[in-house]
């Protein structure tokens, strides 16, 4: 369906991108440290969800209302700005107790995690219009429908945005242990203060 070349070529790309920091993976690292591995795992889930989402939205073509429509691109931004601008502030909020290692760490109800991951994807507009520009690309339309191409594509990317982050969520919710307070407090604060600039910087972006 897919000529090897251009698999080789999005693998890559895609590495890179997931590798890449941004509010994503800050939202995982802060969830593995407050609840340990299992809270960064399911948030995970539902960031991959969001994932899934943006590419069905590019494979039936919907991305190109937020291309063509000033107002639906707005709309969709407004929101997906408030709502992680409504992150940070809870990661600012949050409070960061000593670490007890015999106790259980807080969690947060799975419902809960994966929402969150859910919305921060789904609700991004600027996420579906780089799907929307960055799929494609590995789309060749002579061997297959570029729809299924594109599904396929974006299963892809998500399997491995699942696994790498997973990876990540247990390293970082194992690590929690060896963190003092201070320096765990540091981290969410400062990640709830990128989260909050992250929605203010979304909220006043052009298309």
């Amino acid at each position: 369906m897919i000529d090897a070349h251009s698999l080789a070529l999005f693998v890559v790309a895609s590495a890179a991108l997931i590798a890449a920091p941004g509010p994503d993976m800050l939202l995982m690292t802060v969830r593995s440290l407050g609840g340990g591995p299992r809270d960064g795992a399911i948030i995970t889930a539902g960031l991959v969800c969001g994932v899934i989402f943006h590419t069905c939205i590019v494979a039936f073509g919907l991305a190109a209302l937020l291309a063509a429509s000033p107002l639906a691109f707005t709309v969709v931004k407004w929101m997906g700005a408030a709502y992680l601008v409504w992150l940070g502030v809870r990661a600012l909020r949050e409070p960061i107790l000593p670490l007890d290692l015999t106790a259980a760490p807080r969690r947060y109800r799975a419902r809960e995690l994966l929402a969150q991951g859910f919305l921060s994807n789904a609700l991004n507009p600027k996420v579906a219009l780089f799907f929307f520009t960055f799929l494609p690309q590995f789309a060749d339309g002579q061997r297959a429908p570029v729809a299924a191409q594109i599904v396929v594509l974006g299963l892809l990317f998500a399997a491995m945005g699942l696994s790498s982050y997973v990876a990540l969520a247990f390293a970082v919710g194992r690590a929690r242990g060896f963190l003092a307070s201070g320096a765990r407090r540091v981290f969410t604060r400062v990640s709830g203060g990128v989260m909050i600039a992250l929605g203010i910087r979304l909220a006043v972006a052009e298309r």
